[in-house]
């Protein structure tokens, strides 16, 4: 699902997503803690106790949520990039294709280019994140990475081409067909 509105109160965004989280069977939920997103962390899981969201941390009083940094975001950013190009995500959402194909590096970071937007790509950004983690494959039984690595695997493997062939000058003895061992070798009848 896919909700977009740039107008929306992050006092009653938590209601929103509240809604829907309970619709889709009370939903994992993931949200940025960076500025806003605080309040948004803290209406949803202190006034509305929805107990299904993430939290960074346990020991720290604002660990609600996932703060982005540098550090998380180029993370992210790989791992939605693999993720996708691996097919293990189809994005089927008009508004969302068209944010991840403005959605450039610029320095150490990646934004929307001038002029766009990237709300949608950061919660794929997010998704990439949390996706590649341990948690995420205990909570689904899926493991991204590992699905991602043996396919990879699979594919240079059927990429390589043979490394040439070993001549061990079978073809000068005379191969001998018994009834009992078929394709045997009468090594008795050779000339070495």
């Amino acid at each position: 699902a896919v909700y977009r509105c740039n107008t929306i109160s992050p006092i009653l965004f938590p209601d929103i997503i509240y809604k829907y989280a309970v619709s889709y069977n009370d939903a994992y939920v993931i949200i940025e803690s960076n500025d806003q997103g605080t309040l948004v962390c803290r209406g949803l899981y202190h006034d509305l106790e929805y107990e299904n969201m993430h939290v960074s941390s346990a020991l720290k009083s604002d660990g609600l949520g996932v703060e982005m940094t540098r550090k998380s975001k180029r993370l992210g950013c790989s791992g939605i990039k693999d993720i996708v190009e691996n097919e293990k995500l189809i994005i089927n959402d008009t508004n969302t294709i068209v944010e991840m194909s403005t959605f450039i590096a610029k320095g150490q970071s990646y934004q929307a280019s001038d002029g766009n937007h990237d709300d949608l790509m950061m919660n794929l950004v997010m998704f990439g994140h949390f996706a590649l983690t341990e948690m995420f494959a205990d909570m689904t039984d899926i493991n991204l990475k590992e699905m991602m690595f043996k396919d990879k695997m699979k594919s240079i493997e059927e990429d390589l081409v043979p490394f040439g062939f070993i001549d061990d000058a079978s073809d000068i003895i005379e191969q001998y067909e018994a009834p009992d061992h078929p394709w045997a070798i009468d090594y008795a009848h050779q000339d070495f």
